[in-house]
């Protein structure tokens, strides 16, 4: 008897087809956060902030997100060089995301947030 074939495994996905589940899910994360923006203007004491920012100047708001961006940056590039260091480089636009992980956690958990990083790192395993 001869035993029954097993079905060819798929073949991984494309790399547009990723950029494109990558691409919709900030999409979806994107208007998850406007809705929320939205909800809690309409309801929290956010008005009174909206109302100050609506009056704020775009140059410093712009200034500001800059600033933020570069923070994140400044990071991710840290993690590079100390990856570099050991052998296992990663690319700053793999590491921008635990960066911004990394600074949330500093700022929610101040005494725990340095945590953060080498668990995200256990997460990765190796296939990072």
């Amino acid at each position: 008897m001869n035993a029954p074939e097993k079905p060819a495994p798929s073949p991984p996905p494309t790399a547009p087809h990723k950029r494109r589940t990558r691409l919709a899910f900030a999409f979806i994360g994107l208007i998850a956060f406007a809705a929320l923006f939205v909800i809690v203007l309409e309801f929290g004491e956010i008005s009174a902030f909206s109302a100050q920012a609506i009056q704020a100047e775009p140059v410093w708001l712009g200034f500001a997100a800059l600033s933020q961006m570069a923070a994140f940056f400044l990071v991710a590039f840290v993690w590079w060089l100390v990856l570099r260091r050991i052998g296992q480089p990663l690319s700053l636009l793999r590491l921008f995301p635990l960066s911004v992980a990394k600074l949330f956690a500093d700022q929610a958990l101040p005494s725990g947030g340095n945590q953060v990083p080498p668990l995200s790192f256990m997460h990765w395993g190796d296939g990072a």
